[in-house]
């Protein structure tokens, strides 16, 4: 877990660099194990960790040799419950749960599955946003491919031996929140936008005048609508 650095939208000098960017209240980055280090050991699920750099769930894992790390957390997974990587093939698939960190090859054709690896021991990069899964669509067991759907609809062809995370990722209500108060945006990060009349004639091209006949432009000069 590490300090995410402020980013106020403006250069060395001061000047405004990225528009409607401002200071935003400290945040905590919590690294994600998404290769599951200690993979044959037994994992406790100890707390869960609201991570503001991410729409998912992370929790706290303490594995039995006594190292913690964090993950993404799987729907319908509870503190208390324990977790492993079956990578390899301590358990055949008929003993594996939610949330366990599997090969490819070894997840039946109707199971969904999160924190998709797409290159051998990189760690999950797919499907790691809140309620977010893969699916199988298709299987070449001579060549040890599998193809899978992503959560967009696109359809990826990856080796057999890359690992998932089973189950679907957990928060899938993120997109049902929603901001309670104008300050909410500014501790994120996000400063107001208003029109270009209603700023002076020195920051935008309409400004200090109200709308006539000429055509709309941007900050920068540029024609912003065409005619069809």
């Amino acid at each position: 877990m590490h300090t995410v650095k402020s980013k106020a939208g403006r250069t060395s000098t001061g000047r405004i660099s990225v528009r409607h960017h401002g200071k935003q209240t400290k945040k905590n980055f919590f690294l994600i194990d998404s290769k599951r280090v200690f993979s044959k050991r037994l994992a406790l699920i100890v707390n869960f960790v609201n991570d503001l750099n991410r729409s998912a769930l992370v929790g706290l894992l303490k594995y039995a040799n006594g190292a913690y790390s964090y993950i993404l957390i799987a729907r319908g997974i509870f503190i208390g419950q324990f977790t492993q990587s079956c990578q390899f093939d301590i358990l055949w698939h008929i003993f594996y749960k939610t949330n366990y960190r599997v090969f490819l090859i070894k997840v039946p054709h109707t199971t969904v599955f999160f924190e998709t690896e797409v290159e051998l021991y990189k760690g999950g990069k797919y499907a790691k946003s809140a309620g977010t899964y893969c699916n199988i669509v298709k299987v070449d067991k001579e060549k040890l491919l599998h193809m899978i759907r992503l959560p967009t609809g696109k359809r990826l062809i990856i080796s057999s031996y890359c690992t998932v995370t089973l189950g679907k990722n957990a928060n899938h209500r993120h997109n049902k929140e929603f901001l309670v108060k104008a300050g909410l945006n500014r501790q994120l990060g996000v400063r107001p936008t208003v029109r270009g009349v209603a700023m002076n004639p020195v920051d935008h091209p309409h400004g200090g005048r109200t709308k006539i006949s000429s055509p709309e432009v941007t900050p920068w000069g540029k024609i912003a609508k065409h005619n069809r």
